[in-house]
């Protein structure tokens, strides 16, 4: 996280502005798993991973699809990989916890917005790819060739390749400009509540050294009338 600042930087509205690299400071974390989430994991994760036939069978489709093929070191990866996105969803919906950063939280929620918006892709890319059958159409050779009927034609097939579209312009909005807006707009959010948390910290050391400066004061200007009543009673020192 930034370090003190010697001088602070205000804005034309009188209001501290973080540097660009206090800024910066706050996106130095290792994605997800560094987010203080809402939930305490209890137990030892150091356990090796599970063996294909510990899955569910629809699972163990997804584990195989994801590894293009059979070999042990295939699949040993595709079991990490989804156990990572399995662990990445929990982490996702639990949200996150106390003492996350406003840049923590904002990288949460788009990471979320990604998701859903990648499984409704799925879901119309399913619906677009859905064929109900085949017909036979021939080459300028005058060979057969089958062409896919799809369930969805017409102005049906249109608003769905529309909603698609839009899904993907969702989805450039977060990996582009709108998401970067969002994490720069959290990343000084930080800064300034770094800033103020040192401003007041510092505020209280100040205050506590003047209270001891003037205690002692208080003390020594309380003798020094003692004394000077003894000095005006002729007792001397």
């Amino acid at each position: 996280m930034p370090t003190d600042t010697t001088a602070d930087e205000l804005n034309a509205a009188g209001e501290y502005e973080p540097t660009q690299a206090e800024m910066d400071a706050y996106n130095n974390f290792d994605g997800i798993a560094d987010v203080p989430s809402n939930v305490q994991v209890i137990g030892d994760l150091n356990l090796s991973e599970p063996t294909l036939s510990a899955f569910p069978p629809d699972q163990q489709d997804i584990i195989r699809q994801r590894a293009g093929s059979n070999s042990p070191e295939a699949i040993k990866g595709a079991i990490h990989s989804y156990l990572m996105d399995r662990k990445r969803d929990f982490l996702i919906n639990a949200g996150a916890g106390e003492g996350a950063t406003h840049t923590q939280r904002v990288m949460l929620e788009q990471a979320s917005k990604v998701r859903d918006i990648k499984a409704e892709l799925d879901r119309v890319d399913a619906e677009l790819a859905e064929v109900v059958g085949y017909e036979t159409q021939f080459d300028e050779k005058g060979a057969p060739i089958p062409v896919p009927i799809h369930r969805l034609t017409g102005q049906r097939r249109k608003e769905w390749e529309a909603r698609r579209a839009t899904l993907g312009h969702q989805m450039g909005l977060i990996a582009g400009i709108e998401g970067e807006r969002e994490i720069s707009e959290a990343n000084r959010a930080d800064a300034v509540a770094a800033h103020e948390m040192r401003t007041m910290l510092a505020d209280h050391k100040e205050i506590r050294r003047r209270a001891v400066h003037m205690a002692r004061e208080d003390r020594l200007n309380a003798a020094a009338a003692q004394r000077a009543k003894m000095l005006k009673g002729g007792l001397g020192w």
